[in-house]
């Protein structure tokens, strides 16, 4: 049985790197190299690897080099801080070409030095390993972490990734399947590297993702397999909402989805709506969509191109037109210009328009004695239940007067309830209910600023024929904190 001495021996008088390497799996193996941390026949074994990671060494022994002092320093990390040192000292010019190291380990571990000396990695040869890499999943995943790191965002990782693959040449029958399945590998480990982090996207990721899909398959073609194509779609799909997520600006701008655009164009229309229908990832980003559709639209803003995004997320523009149309419904806060756009309805005439402004004249008047009819109805009820009882002991004469006034306010709520359901008013909201703050819906005090506020009175709408409800009459609020108001107001 070879001992600890003996191993230790080999590793630190090897005659070259690659005896030097094999000398350290050994000692890693027998579960030794823990026993001679702080010897000097270690450090001397390391020193001499530094010195073949120097910059003027052959360039694979270099490589070599460095990913045998990563896997000693990830073996035991009481020398971490040795071979750090060691590899600043000696590793100042790039390094190149890791996806020649035959071993995947070596890869692995040559591509994690860019922690230690990241001048020693430019984000080509970073992105070209992570590209030719054919097994090293962890590998590959290093290489894009890198990559992600020292580009500085993944805008300008994708554009990297774009340049290696576009330059793999796949010898291979069908180079379109080849391509697709490699790109998904990549996508998939740019995809978990950027669940991992907080860091910047860039300005132009999906915009860079989109360039890398259509140049690169310009090329090779299209995958012929199904599997293969559908593989790219949910991992572009999977990226796209990763990134939404990471950094929510990007929800809002249409280049975000463009490379779920190009994948599209690989498909028939209703095998694209079955994807889509069976396609969690390509729901998150219909969801990613429409919560930007929303927020845009609750500020007054239209975007066709972003709603041409939901078309391609949802399926089809049938059913964006469908969840647009739901949306306009559910959200009565948004104006009625974009709720139009929301749903579809085209601009109306100036003759309509006219029409119009004098119905929503109507309709405001209306609101406000719907509002005070309610209130003096709940008067005259209170009338009935507890003041008639007492009068007609008391003062039996004036009996008769007040029941005749309160079947005279019944009388005039139930003809104004009739012109309220004509014109199809409802009431919204009951009095002292704590909402959001909606200047659509809402109105405040002149410089009174708070972010939740309180109802007075509610808020009256039109639900119009298209199904669509807009404001009629904003609802009277004040700043949660105060004294709540008098109830003058109901829910209908």
């Amino acid at each position: 049985m070879v001992t600890s001495s003996e191993l230790l021996s080999r590793f630190a008088d090897a005659g070259d790197t690659s005896a030097r390497r094999a000398a350290l799996i050994d000692l890693i193996k027998a579960k030794q190299l823990h026993k001679v941390v702080g010897t000097d026949s270690l450090r001397r074994g390391l020193e001499r690897l530094a010195g073949s990671a120097r910059d003027d060494g052959e360039e694979m022994d270099r490589l070599l080099a460095v990913a045998t002092l990563q896997r000693a320093a990830a073996s035991a990390p009481p020398i971490r801080e040795v071979v750090r040192a060691l590899m600043r000292d000696a590793v100042t010019r790039p390094l190149s070409d890791l996806h020649e190291l035959p071993d995947v380990e070596d890869r692995l571990y040559a591509a994690k030095s860019w922690r230690v000396v990241p001048s020693a990695w430019s984000l080509d040869v970073l992105a070209t390993a992570a590209a030719l890499e054919e097994s090293g999943e962890a590998a590959r995943r290093e290489c894009i972490e890198g990559l992600v790191e020292l580009a500085g965002d993944v805008s300008e990782a994708i554009s990297a990734l774009r340049k290696a693959l576009l330059a793999v040449r796949f010898d291979t029958k069908k180079p379109g399947n080849s391509l697709g399945r490699r790109l998904t590998r990549v996508l998939g480990a740019l995809t978990a590297v950027l669940a991992g982090t907080d860091g910047p996207v860039g300005e132009n990721a999906g915009r860079a993702m989109s360039e890398l899909l259509d140049r690169g398959f310009r090329v090779v073609g299209t995958p012929e397999s199904a599997a293969v194509r559908l593989a790219v779609v949910e991992h572009v799909a999977v990226l796209t909402h990763a990134i939404v997520r990471v950094d929510f600006s990007h929800a809002d701008r249409d280049k975000t989805y463009e490379a779920l655009s190009v994948v599209r164009e690989w498909f028939a229309a209703h095998e694209w709506q079955e994807i889509c229908e069976s396609s969690k990832a390509i729901s998150r980003v219909s969801q990613d969509v429409q919560k930007s559709l929303l927020s845009l639209a609750r500020r007054g803003v239209t975007d066709n191109r972003l709603r041409h995004a939901l078309a391609t997320a949802a399926g089809s523009r049938g059913k964006a037109d469908t969840i647009c149309r739901r949306m306009a419904i559910a959200h009565p806060g948004i104006p009625d210009d974009v709720r139009d756009w929301l749903a579809g309805v085209s601009k109306r005439t100036s003759i309509a328009s006219a029409v119009e402004s004098q119905e929503r004249s109507i309709d405001e008047v209306l609101a406000e004695l719907h509002i005070a009819m309610t209130r003096l109805t709940r008067a005259a009820d209170r009338v009935r239940s507890d003041v008639l009882p007492e009068v007609s002991i008391v003062l039996p004469q004036q009996e008769r007067a007040l029941s005749r006034l309160a079947g005279l306010v019944e009388a005039m709520a139930n003809k104004l309830s009739l012109a309220v359901k004509w014109r199809s008013l409802r009431l919204r909201g009951t009095a002292g209910e704590e909402v959001e703050y909606s200047p659509v819906e809402h109105r405040l005090d002149a410089g009174v600023r708070s972010r939740h506020v309180r109802l007075l009175t509610p808020v009256v709408e039109r639900v119009s024929e298209d199904g669509v409800p807009r404001i009629v009459l904003r609802a009277a609020v004040e700043p949660v904190g105060n004294r709540p108001a008098p109830a003058v107001g109901a829910s209908a």
